[in-house]
């Protein structure tokens, strides 16, 4: 926590953050996290507590295993950076020690709450309700 604005400093914007894509929750997978396959399943339980905000899925390599386990999602929900800017992966990885680890985006598309570990409903809600900005 920050002792001047009381904030964890996930909610603060950092200089090298990446835009995402604006009021969003990214969840970010692989094909050897086999708690990110749990997530997945649970996806359909997520989306309807997290504020109207997009539900995303961000696969942190592009191996085929990884490929074949997306094929089971909605592709709306599967968001591929711009490979212009795919350093993405990269600064949210940097964020987190490991997988599973999901972000909220605020209104500009910049990150405001971070969570470890994987996503059911309740740890969702409450994740977006650590984002402070709408």
């Amino acid at each position: 926590m920050s002792v001047a604005t009381g904030e964890p400093p996930a909610s603060r914007p950092v200089r090298d953050d990446p835009r995402l894509p604006p009021r969003s929750v990214i969840v970010l997978v692989a094909s050897w996290c086999a708690p990110c396959r749990g997530e997945l399943l649970r996806l359909d339980t997520i989306a309807p507590v997290i504020g109207g905000r997009a539900l995303r899925v961000l696969a942190i390599d592009d191996s085929a295993a990884t490929a074949r386990m997306l094929r089971v999602i909605d592709p709306a929900r599967v968001w591929r950076p711009d490979t212009r800017v795919d350093h993405v992966r990269a600064l949210l990885l940097a964020r987190t020690a490991g997988l599973p680890f999901s972000v909220v985006s605020d209104g500009r598309g910049v990150v405001c709450a971070q969570e470890n570990g994987g996503l059911d409903a309740h740890r969702a809600a409450a994740l977006v309700q650590r984002c402070a900005t709408p």
